[in-house]
């Protein structure tokens, strides 16, 4: 290029005149400034232009806004396209690739250690990721973490990582991505761009680092179970609430008294007390004197993003006096939140502290609306729960706060997350997140939707694609083009989940055991609160004993 041509490189002046071919150099270049990004994305008309900007990683949220409005290629595609073109940069090294094992470590409820919260998977080792000492036990809270963060199991997943192994245990950020979904191994590599080159230059080749070239940046806390809420397809490992409930159902059920396996690790046992209230014992309060906690008090300028769940992780003092903690510090506008929050009874000084913070993000563990959030979200209020989001969506101070739902999908809720979709679009919030995320619930197996009767699959299968007609003719207008698009993208995946595999009649049998002794347990119907999804279980019952009845007239035998 000659001088003025490269002085002019991203000038705009409506007297320099750029072909289709010479615009995408543009804005494909590296050095691009943002605001000519959303300039073009907003007023060019080539869509070949358009889609260069979009195979960029550091757009604004309002380019984002102007190509979501203005691109006319399917999403899912476009996504497809993106990652074949990752994929060809990438080695196969940095396509497993996570920051997890070099920066983070993640605690669970009980105190016990673990490598990822990602790591459920049951079947292969370690188990859920925790981490064991020699002697067998758990490490936990209360050990320092120097300790554990070597651990062979640590050690095992950075050199497979590094020699481009996806490790069995991140089997669910693999899935994730397979299926589009932007995993948290995905997130940690957008947010740690600098440790895949590190990592490689630094980790040893049995896989220890250095933990001062490697120190805890992000880091995963359960400051125990305690919760407001003892939801349907939770339990005592998660919720203190869930406690009593528990008991009762091992009583009706001639199980082993108030016995729940947490884990893979330890056996615990809810007690009910003299004064009769219940408790688990052994369920410790890992922070008091605690390795962990003060690794986080002395290092806490160099921790950079937190993520807290529990229990229900805004009602937790401990949870309060480290975000006071940070405050106090002066480093609140360089720190991450992250959240999973049931919104059911978050307090006003939590409201307060968040405003501080550079940037939170929230996870809003939503199953439903009105009655259907109430039965799901045992004994959470409906009223409660949407104050809090329209707090979030209009209060001043929340410019930096992102919130979004975060849907369990289950046999409770298969059918009425329609209803809860429609009611979302229709609230035109602000600042929350105008599409629902959809999590797949694996366990416990019996509210797991691939153990619905085929029958029940079909109507659910039909609703479904009558509900994407529906939102294709009521939202088209261009500024819901990408809302249509994800939304169906989402609803379609819950598709291919839900008939991913055979329905298990055993557990299929067992949800409605369950359901009904929970609901004696709580005072609580089905029936009554979701009368249109028992009709489809009823209809679909009478349709299998009138087939059964046919097959045993045909073998000449009486039903």
């Amino acid at each position: 290029m000659n001088e003025i041509a490269e002085k002019d490189r991203f000038n705009l002046a409506p007297d320099i005149y750029r072909t289709m071919e010479e615009r995408i150099e543009m804005v494909s270049h590296p050095d691009c400034p943002s605001e000519v990004l959303e300039i073009v994305a907003e007023h060019d008309l080539d869509q070949n232009v358009l889609e260069a900007i979009y195979f960029r990683n550091d757009l604004t949220d309002k380019t984002k806004k102007f190509l979501r409005e203005r691109l006319t290629r399917e999403q899912a595609e476009l996504e497809r396209e993106r990652a074949v073109q990752q994929d060809a940069k990438l080695s196969s090294a940095q396509r497993v690739f996570c920051s997890i094992p070099w920066n983070h470590i993640s605690t669970n409820a009980d105190g016990s250690v673990r490598m990822c919260c990602q790591m459920i998977q049951s079947d292969v080792s370690p188990v859920y990721g925790t981490l064991y000492k020699p002697d067998g036990s758990t490490y936990t809270g209360k050990d320092k973490p120097d300790d554990y963060r070597n651990h062979e199991d640590l050690k095992r997943v950075r050199r497979e990582m590094l020699a481009g192994i996806d490790p069995e245990i991140c089997k669910l950020c693999t899935d994730e991505e397979r299926n589009g979904i932007v995993s948290r191994r995905t997130g940690t590599k957008q947010r740690y761009p600098h440790l895949f080159e590190q990592a490689l230059e630094q980790t040893q080749e049995d896989g220890s680092i250095d933990l001062n070239d490697f120190p805890l940046t992000y880091i995963d806390l359960r400051f125990g179970n305690k919760c407001n809420l003892k939801c349907r397809s939770c339990g005592p490992t998660d919720s203190n609430l869930w406690y009593e409930d528990y008991y009762k159902m091992t009583e009706v059920n001639n199980m082993p008294l108030g016995q729940f396996r947490y884990r893979a690790h330890e056996t615990m046992t809810v007690e009910k007390l003299e004064d009769g209230t219940y408790d688990v014992s052994t369920m410790i309060d890992w922070w008091e004197d605690s390795g962990l906690w003060n690794y986080i008090v002395e290092n806490i300028e160099n921790i950079d993003r937190y993520y807290f769940t529990g229990g229900e992780p805004t009602i937790n003092q401990k949870h309060r006096e480290l975000l006071d903690l940070i405050i106090e510090r002066g480093v609140a506008d360089r720190v991450t939140l992250e959240y999973n929050t049931n919104m059911a009874g978050i307090p006003s000084k939590v409201f307060e502290q968040w405003k501080h913070f550079k940037y939170v993000q929230i996870g809003m563990s939503i199953d439903g609306i009105y009655e259907h959030f109430e039965y799901i979200r045992h004994p959470g209020k409906w009223t409660a729960c949407e104050r809090s989001m329209r707090r979030i969506d209009t209060e001043e101070g929340f410019e930096r706060v992102h919130a979004g739902i975060a849907l369990t999908l289950s046999i409770y809720n298969v059918l009425h997350l329609l209803d809860m979709i429609w009611w979302h679009k229709d609230q035109n919030f602000k600042r929350l997140q105008d599409w629902i995320i959809i999590h797949n619930l694996y366990g416990p197996t019996h509210l797991n939707v691939q153990n619905l009767p085929n029958e029940v699959k079909q109507f659910i299968d039909k609703r479904y694609n009558q509900f994407i007609s529906d939102i294709q003719i009521r939202w088209r207008s261009k500024e819901d083009r990408y809302w249509v698009r994800k939304t169906i993208q989402n609803l379609r995946s819950v598709l291919t989940h839900m008939w991913d595999a055979e329905p298990n009649p055993v557990d299929w049998k067992r949800f409605h055991d369950w359901t009904a002794k929970m609901d004696t347990i709580r005072s609580e119907t089905f029936a009554t609160t979701m009368p249109e999804l028992q009709r489809v279980f009823d209809e679909a019952r009478a349709k299998e004993t009138r087939t059964r009845s046919a097959q045993l007239k045909s073998a000449g035998k009486k039903g």
